[in-house]
């Protein structure tokens, strides 16, 4: 499968949830007409979960959102 790449200017934010001891980090990239959103997460191309810490990419990302 392709990689899915998502322009900095279609992104409006991101929803996101650091991982716990019994569930992983999960975030959604929120992006302008909610291309590609699913409410279902696996089917959501924006979705990304993990056991990684994601605060640091979160806070990145919404750095090049605002700059």
């Amino acid at each position: 499968m392709s990689p899915w790449t998502v322009p900095v200017g279609a992104v409006e934010g991101v929803s996101w949830r650091e991982g716990t001891a019994t569930k992983p980090a999960e975030m959604r990239l929120l992006l302008r007409g909610r291309v590609g959103h699913n409410k279902d997460g696996r089917a959501d191309f924006n979705f990304i979960s993990g056991p990684e810490k994601i605060g640091p990419l979160v806070e990145a990302i919404n750095a090049a959102i605002q700059g």
